[in-house]
């Protein structure tokens, strides 16, 4: 029994396992997945009265059919089991953590840096993953999913360069349905699908035209694929349809997804952050005072700009939106598991420290940088600047905090130098060498590239926190 269950732990099944327990036992002692969300709230109110003569309606039903049904469905199979309400919930949200962290990363980083990777790398991803955005799996949102449907997206495509024979015709209708799903599922993630098309355009597509094997073939995977794209935009249109517009039509308050998206950008003008606390943005602030904006209409929902006159308002302060932008950027991936914790955002800081040095070591030439893989790496990277336009929520940026931790724990960048112990006290202390008779002292540049990296982000970590004034009375980095 014991050997087979070490056996089992070095296999991506234990993996897989491993990584479920340790959701599990987060996510099930808990008595629902509402209580850390409003939207959450909503969503459920709309689910548990979904097949009612008199269902409720709410504004989440903006976000389409995905963000409803699956857990309408969930919910039903709780109902007709005799279980906790949630419990399939719950079930979902463990596998689909497990999927990213043993199943969907792992793949995505094995084509990128083009090895295999270890099950002890994974575990540890896995461990890390779990202290960074554990809490997001433990209450009801389209983020989770999202996610997963992203890494299914990206990873459908790698699947086609990877894979030695043909695919069947029907892989192509799966890859149309992940696809549509991953404009559906979160407008956020629109960049995703456009930079994984890019992939297989200039990766696959080009080269077979260059080649003239344009055939009969290549035409059926193009309709396979349209059809599965077709099927689930198909099924969103009839919920809006049937479900969303009469709302509208009845005069309730039900935006869509891009009345939400206007309102945001001018209401988020006021706040950098919003999740345990809410930084207040003043320099947005000061843009919108300077324009003569009615402050108080716009922190009561009113006065937005419409999206040609943000556009130029943006023109007509370029570095201030920048730097606005680029400070929320800074805060998404400052992961404190929203309890500004010393640790948690040490860890992050020196995750983001060794992916940027492992950019560094992989992308010395101008070529490196325009591999086609390049579109890969973007696909995780702009859901997350999407979210810079209006405030950070730790939730909103879970694609780039897993493409840091990613490259920093499934490279090589570490783990060669804990490997080969005597090469890593080098980098981290100082070389000695003896010369005739003098000892010289050589600096490790990197330890001190690391030192210096870290002390910035907290000192541009504490600025922003500097934002909330005296009012905040306890200590801000907390052990």
């Amino acid at each position: 029994m014991k050997k087979v269950c070490l056996k089992l732990i070095d296999t991506r099944e234990g993996v897989f396992i491993f990584a479920f327990i340790l959701m599990a036992l987060y996510l099930f002692p808990q008595k629902d997945l509402i209580a850390r969300s409003g939207d959450a709230v909503e969503t459920w109110k709309v689910v548990t009265t979904f097949l009612n003569s008199n269902p409720e309606h709410s504004y989440v039903m903006y976000k389409g059919f995905l963000s409803i049904i699956p857990n309408v469905v969930l919910y039903q199979l709780a109902l007709f089991w005799g279980v906790d309400q949630f419990f399939f919930v719950k079930m979902f949200n463990c596998i689909s953590f497990a999927y990213i962290s043993t199943i969907g990363l792992p793949y995505f980083f094995s084509y990128v840096f083009n090895k295999k990777i270890e099950n002890y790398k994974i575990y540890i991803l896995t461990i890390i993953l779990y202290l960074e955005m554990g809490v997001n799996f433990s209450f009801i949102s389209v983020d989770a999913s999202s996610i997963v449907v992203m890494l299914l997206t990206v990873n459908s495509v790698i699947r086609i360069m990877t894979c030695e024979k043909k695919l069947p015709s029907i892989y192509y209708l799966y890859m149309g349905i992940i696809f549509s799903m991953c404009t559906l599922f979160s407008g956020q993630y629109l960049p995703t699908v456009v930079c994984t098309l890019l992939f297989i355009v200039f990766a696959k597509v080009i080269p077979i035209f260059r080649k003239k094997q344009v055939n009969i073939k290549l035409i059926s995977i193009i309709v396979f694929f349209v059809v599965g794209f077709s099927i689930v935009n198909s099924a969103n249109n009839y919920f809006v349809k049937t479900r969303v517009q009469p709302v509208r039509d009845a005069g309730q308050w039900l935006p869509t997804g891009g009345q939400w998206l206007q309102f945001a950008l001018t209401n988020n003008m006021l706040m950098s952050k919003y999740s345990d606390v809410t930084i207040p943005d003043n320099r947005g602030k000061a843009i919108l005072i300077k324009e003569n904006r009615d402050i108080e209409s716009i922190e009561k929902g009113g006065g937005s700009y419409n999206y040609k006159d943000y556009t130029k308002l943006v023109l007509k302060y370029p570095v201030e939106f920048l730097t606005r932008w680029l400070n929320r950027l800074f805060l998404g991936v400052s992961v404190d598991n929203n309890e500004t914790n010393y640790f948690y955002l040490l860890g992050s800081y020196t995750l983001l420290f060794l992916s940027l040095l492992t950019f560094k070591k992989n992308c010395k030439w101008i070529k490196d940088v325009f591999d086609s893989r390049t579109f890969l790496i973007l696909a995780l990277i702009l859901p997350s600047l999407v979210p810079c336009l209006m405030h950070v929520e730790m939730r909103y940026f879970m694609s780039i905090q897993i493409l840091i931790a990613g490259i920093a724990l499934l490279s090589d960048t570490l783990w060669n130098s804990l490997l080969n112990f005597k090469e890593f006290i080098k980098q981290v202390t100082i070389d000695r060498k003896n010369t005739d008779s003098s000892t010289s002292i050589q600096i490790n540049y990197t330890f001190v590239s690391y030192l210096i990296f870290i002390t910035l982000c907290f000192l541009l970590f504490a600025t922003q926190y500097e934002l909330l004034g005296p009012t905040n009375a306890n200590i801000l980095f907390k052990f």
